[in-house]
């Protein structure tokens, strides 16, 4: 996979959402090691259980013993963990990062132990490296643990750990074959595809399958899950990168587009999750990101609180109203709120198909207001919830509203009024899953 490149590039700029929210996030330049663990991973032990894998609840639980293979090491005093990575694609490993106090003499000595390199004259050349930088050290697989380690000086602008004058470690292993299934399962449970369909493009993750995919466990301190889907679309990334550049997300306000030598960057909010969609023209592949502060809930179980912006309700105008455009069904839906500068409370609703057809409902009052005119008729009223009378506007009495209405719905029966008002309500509640009162009650954000 050609993920390097595409990765540094978003060094600066990857997550700027969940950045502006308080945290300084950056994404942190992998300790590269060599794939030698993952080149012989060990053979199956165990076999992959069903959809919910036993020992695993939440992210912090790839710290546990049953997903984490280094869970048996007796670290020394000072080795402190601050974030987990699985990656499943090319290889499916495991990676550990630690932050370490102590000389290089002795973090060199005890890795390069761990690991089978144990020869006086390799760890005479680890610590020499480690000194000058940094220093790979590949396990032997024949002795000691079948791993892989990368070490290098800490950095006091890493804010995913706490400083300490040492090292940072980054130690990786091919997971167990036999409970791939059971990772799998874990890289599923953390990412959230509502929060792709949200601004419309579920179509992409219908269509496309990820080549590689990850997750992060953060538990230093950043506290977080990040959860990271890469996409090789070859020959029809043009195609794809001309779909997120169009105007249904140019024109979303919601969004926040950025270009940049050859890369292109969408970011969003979808509630409390900071979604990141990514496109590299070198590389012809897409990257789909997402992050969720805390450590103690999955990110596909993330369901954010209900919001007028989230049910799909365009930005608050000047006019003190939202709207929600359902242009397949010609239906149209604004809140009006007097805390957003409108004239009264009311939600409306205007459809397609007539000389007019506005129906509005005044939760304070418990009164609707109807406007309804096809083929020359017209009917104007006000319907009373409490006791079902109706209140002529402009002057038409109560026998000519009626009359026009069985004229415009076919409908002769003393309830023809009330349909406006029926049509008005299952609208709100099939589309929005509540009755008027609670969507008025909604928040903007």
């Amino acid at each position: 996979m050609k993920k390097t490149a595409f990765l540094a590039c978003f060094v600066m700029i990857l997550f700027m959402a969940a950045c502006s929210g308080g945290q300084t996030e950056q994404q942190d330049t992998e300790l590269s090691a060599t794939a030698t663990a993952a080149d012989m991973e060990p053979e199956p032990t165990a076999t992959a259980s069903s959809a919910l894998p036993d020992g695993y609840e939440t992210p912090a639980d790839l710290l546990g013993e049953v997903y984490n293979p280094f869970c048996d090491v007796v670290w020394p005093e000072g080795y402190t963990t601050y974030q987990v990575c699985y990656e499943s694609g090319d290889y499916d490993l495991y990676r550990l990062y630690l932050t370490a106090e102590g000389s290089a003499e002795d973090v060199a000595t005890f890795m390069s132990t761990l690991v089978g390199d144990a020869a006086e004259e390799s760890i005479a050349q680890n610590i020499e490296s480690l000194k000058n930088g940094g220093v790979q050290i590949p396990g032997t697989q024949v002795e000691g643990l079948s791993a892989d380690v990368g070490i290098e000086p800490t950095d006091a602008e890493n804010e995913r750990y706490a400083y300490v004058e040492g090292f940072e470690i980054m130690i990786s292993a091919g997971i167990d074959p036999g409970m791939a299934e059971d990772y799998a399962a874990i890289l599923d449970m953390n990412f959230n595809a509502d929060a792709i369909a949200y601004i419309g493009a579920a179509d992409f993750l219908t269509e496309n399958e990820p080549a590689s995919r990850e997750v992060r466990l953060m538990t230093g301190a950043t506290q977080a899950v990040q959860a990271e889907c890469f996409y090789d679309t070859g020959d029809d990334y043009e195609t794809w990168k001309t779909y997120f550049t169009s105007a249904q997300f140019a024109d979303n306000d919601d969004i926040q587009t950025r270009i940049e030598d050859g890369y292109t960057q969408l970011s969003y909010y979808y509630g409390d999750i900071s979604v990141s969609i990514s496109m590299s023209d070198e590389d012809q592949m897409i990257w789909i990101g997402q992050w969720q502060n805390g450590t103690a809930q999955n990110i596909a179980d993330y369901v954010p609180a209900q919001t007028l912006q989230l049910m799909g309700f365009g930005a608050v105008g000047d006019d003190g109203a939202c709207w929600y455009e359902d242009n397949a069904a010609g239906t149209y839906i604004s809140v009006n709120n007097t805390e957003w500068g409108a004239d009264g409370d009311c939600i409306m609703m205007m459809m397609d198909g007539y000389d007019a057809y506005i129906v509005g409902y005044y939760p304070a009052a418990g009164q609707y207001s109807v406007e309804i005119g096809k083929n020359g008729k017209w009917a104007k009223y006000y319907y009373d919830i409490a006791d079902g009378s109706i209140e002529p506007i402009e002057g038409n009495d109560e026998a000519d509203i009626r009359y026009n209405m069985s004229e415009i719905t076919g409908d002769d029966s003393e309830d023809n009024i009330k349909w406006p008002i029926d049509d008005f309500d299952k609208y709100i509640k099939d589309t929005f899953g509540m009755a008027p009162d609670a969507l008025f009650d909604v928040p903007y954000n």
